[in-house]
């Protein structure tokens, strides 16, 4: 095996490392949260507020949308620039991605669930 596919085998499952570390803590505190609220159910007591899910919460949908294009676009320039160049080509993937997003957000994502009378019905995540 070719020491770039190394690399490039341990950036990527690093990544999904992560991705899976994060599952089992959100899983966790969701398990936790339910506990709670069923405990509190059979006291008769007021239910808890439920977990945050992130750093998105309460934040409107159009922000999240070019806030996950530019992240997408520097991922892919930094991984550009950080692989060998016999598999720099994986780097751009995430920036096209990211360039889509861009162009989509501008295309579609700022009128997007708008209602004619001004307000915004996605200031909120469900």
């Amino acid at each position: 095996m070719h020491p770039e596919y190394t690399q490039l085998s341990i950036i990527f499952g690093f990544v999904i490392c992560i991705n899976i570390v994060k599952q089992i803590g959100r899983t966790r505190r969701d398990r936790l949260w339910h506990e709670t609220a069923r405990l509190a159910i059979e006291k008769g007591q007021p239910l808890p507020p439920p977990p945050s899910r992130g750093p998105f919460d309460g934040r409107r949908l159009w922000d999240r949308g070019l806030q996950g294009a530019l992240i997408l676009i520097a991922v892919g320039v930094g991984l550009y620039i950080a692989l060998p160049a016999s598999v720099r080509i994986w780097g751009v993937l995430p920036g096209f991605i990211g360039i889509a997003m861009l162009i989509h957000f501008f295309l579609a994502g700022r009128d997007a669930g708008r209602d004619p009378s001004g307000s915004d019905s996605n200031d909120r995540l469900p």
